[in-house]
């Protein structure tokens, strides 16, 4: 046999691919849409222990994948957010076993209580604290106000001041 024909138990190694520019940003964007890092690997044909594998070595891929979930995660939450408040609206058709006739059609309204709690709850206490910070910015605000208010007064007292001395000076001379 010839030296570079492998035989039998000889391992055969496959040309590995290579994770391009094109890949990765491609990669991100299914992640950005999906949150599925496997999902996100199948479409640009690669496996997800390799996708780990470059988030570990390349810290801006690493951080870009953190944009992308992040931004996917605002869009799930915003998207709860508003099926909490506005609820959602379906419309439900009953029909008639015997002739297949519409018998009834109605209008259904629901809201997910429990998803609206939950957001509710997570995000009560980081409410409470901007709450806070926003009406201190405004007593600050306040504060900052009137001492420039009380500085405008002194300094219109010592321009009186200055001026009558240049008066008393001009009189003197």
């Amino acid at each position: 046999m010839a030296s570079g024909t492998p035989t039998r138990g000889d391992a055969v190694r496959l040309p590995r691919k290579k994770w391009t520019n094109e890949k990765k940003a491609r990669f991100l964007a299914v992640l950005g849409e999906a949150l599925n890092i496997s999902e996100a690997a199948r479409a640009v044909q690669m496996d997800r222990t390799g996708a780990y594998a470059l988030k570990d070595r390349d810290p801006a891929f690493a951080q870009s994948w953190r944009a992308a979930l992040d931004k996917a995660y605002d869009e799930v939450e915003l998207r709860l957010l508003r099926d909490s408040r506005d609820g959602s609206t379906r419309t439900e058709t009953v029909h008639d076993a015997q002739n297949g006739a519409i018998k009834q059609t109605k209008t259904v309204h629901d809201y997910p209580h429990a998803v609206a709690i939950r957001l509710f709850l997570s995000h009560q206490q980081e409410v409470a604290e901007h709450r806070a910070a926003m009406a201190q910015s405004r007593n600050d605000e306040d504060v900052i106000a009137r001492v420039r208010a009380h500085m405008d007064e002194v300094r219109a007292r010592l321009q009186k001041r200055a001026e009558a001395a240049r008066a008393a000076q001009a009189d003197d001379a």
